[in-house]
């Protein structure tokens, strides 16, 4: 490991990275004597998709593209002694499990964050004993659904019950590929916190005072390999799904149609993003990004077919990640036959992370819809995330 350097109150600086299929992304921030975290720097490392056939190889490419960004931080930065380093992985990276776990009590009883941890802690470890064997770890717990009594509330602690229920989603990554990462972080000299996430769980803590308190409420994060479809029920994390389908297929399709490879798709499909083609390319492309945003839509048809049929007076959709800008997506998600017989009205919204410019200091522009995960990273390891934001989502 090296040898890493005693943690001292003034280390103010901190490192956010964002682990996704697409590309490794990297923001260096500090949390000083301000209220907002302060954004120094922003690295960034694209990924190749088509080394995704093999899940072995692509985590060694993750590995080195990583190792690679962590090389060039500590040539270009003065200071690398990170206080905190908090990692956002896309679904690709780590393995889910949902666990519906009960405990009975035999009489009335007054529910503790104890009884909840302790449930909590036996679910983790049935989901170990289903890992066994894999090299995987859990990081993550996230609570779908709290019920006492069989009744849900949302709430638990310090009411009473007989019996009570939580249905919880548990997140678990490959141990050896931690472990890696772990390695690479002693070359920046310290002994940092790491914490991890998944962006489901991210999002819903940072936008939980965007959405309305109550209805429906839900995420799409149109991601790199996968779409990852978060629930909220009064803006509380319901259900989570991922749909095996993202940018990527826009990166194929490009790279089939003009002859170009990964990197050069890339700048194109950037380009596109920003309208900055010639006329005739520029309609080529709009037809066959329609083509693959309606492919996109029937994907997930089925699981907006299922949310369309809550009676609820209020149904909002937020559109986040990399391809949240991208023209069409909201057209095609109205094609969608759930959003077109749906008897209340559909908010949809793409949530940019210019929104939250104000909440921290920023010394690079936040103009791209992929940094939102990055911001989300750096807003709630600073505790920005648990106060109030108003975002202007537009």
């Amino acid at each position: 490991m090296g040898f890493l350097t005693p943690f001292s109150s003034k280390i103010k600086r901190s490192l956010a990275m964002e682990i996704s299929t697409a590309s490794i992304n990297v923001m260096l921030f500090e949390n000083g004597s301000a209220d907002k975290p302060k954004i120094t720097a922003h690295y960034r490392r694209q990924q190749s998709f088509e080394m995704l056939r093999d899940v072995e190889k692509f985590q060694r490419f993750t590995l080195i593209n990583i190792s690679d960004l962590f090389q060039e931080i500590r040539k270009k930065e003065q200071d690398c002694c990170f206080k905190d380093i908090v990692v956002g992985f896309s679904a690709p990276f780590y393995i889910a499990r949902t666990a519906d776990l009960t405990k009975r009590f035999g009489s009335y009883h007054q529910i503790s964050k104890n009884d909840v941890g302790t449930l909590l802690k036996t679910g983790e470890q049935q989901i170990m004993e289903e890992f066994a064997g894999n090299d995987l770890s859990v990081f993550e717990a996230t609570v779908l659904k709290n019920m006492l009594n069989g009744y849900h509330v949302e709430d638990v602690i310090n009411r009473y019950a007989e019996m009570l229920s939580i249905k919880v989603r548990y997140a678990a990554l490959h141990s050896s590929f931690f472990e890696e990462i772990k390695k690479m972080v002693s070359i920046f000299g310290c002994s940092p916190n790491i914490q991890l996430f998944t962006f489901p769980a991210l999002y819903a803590r940072l936008l939980r005072d965007v959405v309305t308190k109550r209805g429906l409420q839900v995420f799409i994060d149109f991601g790199g390999e996968t779409t990852e479809i978060t629930l909220l029920k009064n803006a509380i994390i319901y259900q989570i799904f991922t749909v095996p389908f993202g940018i990527v297929e826009v990166l194929k399709g490009i790279m089939e149609k003009f002859s170009v490879d990964h990197q050069n798709a890339v700048m194109l499909t950037n380009s596109y993003m920003k309208r900055i083609l010639e006329e005739e390319k520029l309609q080529q492309v709009d037809q066959m990004i329609k083509n693959i945003l309606q492919r996109w839509a029937v994907s997930i048809s089925d699981i907006l077919e299922g949310i369309s049929r809550a009676p609820n007076d209020t149904f909002s959709i937020f559109l986040l990640g990399d391809a949240a800008a991208m023209p069409g997506l909201k057209e095609a998600l109205k094609t969608t036959p759930a959003l077109k017989n749906i008897q209340h009205s559909v908010n949809i919204q793409h949530v940019s992370p210019m929104a939250f410019q104000e909440y921290a200091q920023s010394a690079v522009l936040l103009s791209d819809p992929g940094d939102l995960g990055l911001v989300g990273l750096v807003l709630v390891s600073s505790k920005q995330a648990d106060k109030e934001l108003h975002i202007a989502a537009r």
